[in-house]
């Protein structure tokens, strides 16, 4: 499902020339420099893409090839170790074998093209050499770095120059003749492509497959074996296998094809008998020779037509693939074996990591290998690919990370809501540093509507029709896991957000505390140190499922805010916020959002008690190395007949210190522990866990209301 709704994204999005998706053929990657060179190959200079803080900015570039550990070049850019063969980050250090690669892949390319930009950059790989790199004064930032290529007085780089657009499904092949045929597919010519010597030309053509042993031929251009059916140097030696491979494959992808001459070409297949080469007066020298196609009447080759061109293309990944019906697209065709690399999930391989993949046999049925187990056509394994690249980079806004989680979000269809998503997501902080203050007045309303329990409509300009996707990848080694997929319509969601906000609204103890708090902000209030990267680890998920889905509350936030209370030995605005989310939603009577003196729970009555005490450590001696609260708060809300009778003795000792300095002082203290104690003859021995969160809620609620009153005396003074 969620593949489905990917692919569906990433075909709206290519239609939208403005909304950074990288097209067909293309991804976005970070690049850091331009090679400025002149047609004679020579490097004229380095041009700096970077940002005023050195930061490299994203472009659309041929598609990066999956590589892991394996030596494969990318097309017209790459690291600095493929171009200029200079590996990591020292210039002394040699790459010969990704440098090679990287050459091999461009002569391979553009040996048959005349266009001066392919010469310009043949000629400077050819003369490049890695210890030139000590002359530049960029030679320390250039290593590491991605690279792409400029000819000298041009804005367009190499990549995007038509006559550069090469693609993948493109390489050269010497070819020695043409075979010049009517539309009726009788052969009217042959025609000698070779030069004066005999030597055979070198032409672009579509990629010669690698067949080795098998029978595998190529499209629009082949040797005599496959497209005449003669093998050899022996024009009366058949070879009926090859001939047979060559017309299935013609057969099978131009068939249906609306085009005079795609039906020439299966004319002539048709009509062509292998005994007919007698009559030709080349046909010694059409043997083992290489031989494209021609249109009488027309001055292009069959495949440098771009109606063929377009047939070859869309066919080409299934070339060599199992057929099948694709799960995305539901349409049969070619299926990919292996998917391409999903970057920018935390904790993946920096290299990326798959979606889809099967490496053991246990992960096998019915004799299926590798990815056959889950059907996706190629085109469809790049649209999800590319798609899930495009929203995991920060840039979109449409990412948030929640622990090792990545969580990306989208709607069916383009509109405000898709931004709208990022703030209930991402939080307000976030959203204001937008420059859209249209945007920033919509989320603050919003959220105020939300948290009051006020119902969302189209008065206030959202669509509540709208649905959204939510999906959450959690890293796992050269793999990613779903951790959470969700899909609704945006009404729902901002029903269930506003539940959300409603439990956790809590009084602030400080002016700069959030009022309405993002995830990823109560979540690292939850780890250790209060660092995102030690978030447990399914927390995040479990907490934004349980808000997506009208859930409960996860026990294991609630335990959690529980823990870091123990831990710390502090509670904290975000922390009182989660317990009392919790208590609202799995307890009858839930809890308030301030001081309660109502309140009849021995829990919360302790945790009020607890406060007081510690305000009259504070009024007696000041700051200390350790406080009440340091050393005693986790014995206190956990084994209070323990820990509260010392306490209450201790406290007169600072109630006398206080009353000395400020006479009436012990009179309202007894007052305030008469109130919070009335009918509490005896402290309980445990506490449980519900009352121990009402403990930490009622420690929190007399706190605030404590200091609060102290600055109001302060101010009638």
């Amino acid at each position: 499902m969620y593949l489905t709704e990917l692919y569906r994204f990433y075909e709206r999005m290519t239609q939208d020339p403005q909304s950074g998706m990288p097209p067909e053929g293309m991804s976005a990657e970070a690049i850091h420099f331009a090679l400025v060179i002149g047609e004679d190959g020579s490097l004229k200079g380095v041009h700096d893409l970077r940002d005023s803080k050195g930061k490299p900015l994203r472009r659309f570039v041929p598609a990066a090839v999956s590589r892991s550990s394996n030596v494969a070049a990318n097309f017209l850019w790459d690291k600095t170790s493929y171009v200029l063969g200079i590996d990591g980050r020292d210039d002394s250090c040699p790459s010969p074998e990704k440098r090679q690669a990287f050459l091999a892949l461009h002569h391979e390319r553009f040996d048959a093209c005349p266009d001066r930009h392919a010469k310009a950059l043949l000629a400077f790989l050819d003369h490049w050499r890695p210890e030139m790199l000590q002359s530049l004064p960029e030679r320390q930032a250039l290593l590491g770095s991605r690279l792409v290529f400029q000819l000298e007085g041009e804005d367009r780089f190499l990549h995007e120059e038509p006559a550069m657009d090469a693609g993948p499904a493109t390489g050269s092949a010497e070819i020695s003749f043409a075979l010049v045929i009517a539309e009726d597919g009788s052969l009217r010519s042959v025609r000698d492509l070779r030069d004066s010597k005999g030597k055979p030309r070198k032409m672009s053509v579509p990629a010669a497959r690698r067949r080795k042993k098998e029978l595998l031929p190529n499209m629009l251009w082949d040797d005599a074996a496959y497209v005449l059916g003669v093998d050899g140097k022996d024009d009366t030696r058949p070879s009926p296998e090859t001939a047979a491979a060559f017309h299935a494959l013609h057969r099978k992808l131009l068939q249906d094809a609306d085009d005079k001459h795609a039906r020439a070409l299966l004319a002539f297949l048709d009509r062509w008998q292998p005994e007919m080469l007698q009559s030709l007066p080349e046909r010694q020298a059409l043997l083992d020779s290489n031989l494209v196609f021609r249109l009488q009447g027309d001055e292009g080759f069959l495949h440098e037509h771009p109606a063929l061109q377009r047939i070859w293309l869309d066919n080409l990944d299934g070339q060599e693939c199992p057929q099948g019906q694709c799960l995305v697209t539901g349409r049969e065709g070619p299926i990919l074996k292996v998917h391409p690399v999903i970057k920018g999930v935390i904790g993946a391989q920096t290299s990326g990591a798959r979606l889809i993949s099967f490496t053991c046999n246990s992960f096998q049925s019915f004799g299926k290998e590798q990815s056959e187990n889950a059907p996706v056509s190629p085109r469809a394994a790049r649209g999800y690919t590319t798609a899930l690249n495009y929203l995991l980079q920060k840039e979109h806004k449409q990412v948030v990370r929640l622990g090792e989680d990545s969580i990306v979000f989208w709607t069916d269809r383009a509109c405000a809501e898709e931004s709208l998503l990022g703030a209930l997501f991402d939080g307000l902080d976030a959203t204001e540093q937008t420059q859209d203050s249209a945007l920033l007045h919509k989320v603050r309303s919003l959220l105020t509507a939300m948290a009051c329990g006020r119902p969302v409509s189209e008065d206030d300009g959202i669509d509540t029709s709208v649905r959204f996707f939510v999906l959450g990848l959690a890293p796992n080694a050269a793999r990613l896991g779903v951790r959470l997929w969700v899909t609704d319509t945006f009404g729902n969601l901002l029903q269930r957000f506003g539940r959300w906000y409603r439990d956790l609204a809590i009084e602030r103890r400080y002016p700069g505390e959030e009022e309405h708090p993002a995830l990823w902000q109560l979540l690292r209030d939850l780890a250790p140190l209060q660092k995102s990267e030690n978030i447990p680890p399914l927390l995040g998920g479990q907490l934004l499922r349980s808000i997506l889905l009208g859930r409960a509350w996860p026990q294991s936030m609630y335990t959690a805010a529980l823990q870091r209370i123990h831990a710390d030995k502090n509670v904290t605005y975000y922390r009182a916020a989660l317990i009392k989310a919790h208590l609202c939603d799995t307890t009858a009577k839930g809890a308030t959002m301030s001081l309660d003196k109502e309140e009849q729970n021995k829990g919360y009555r302790l945790g009020r008690l607890f406060a007081v005490l510690e305000k009259a450590q504070t009024d007696a001696l000041g700051s200390v190395n350790a406080s009440l609260r340091e050393r005693y708060i986790g014995a206190a809300s956990t084994r209070p007949c323990l820990v509260f009778p010392q306490l209450l003795k201790t406290a007169q000792f600072h109630i006398s210190k206080s009353a000395k300095q400020h006479p009436g002082y012990d009179i309202r203290f007894s007052r305030l522990v008469s109130e919070i104690m009335d009918g509490m003859t005896v402290f309980p021995p445990v506490l449980s866990l519900e009352d121990q969160g009402r403990f930490m809620l009622g420690y929190y609620h007399q706190n605030n209301a404590l200091y609060q009153k102290k600055t109001a005396d302060d101010a009638e003074n």
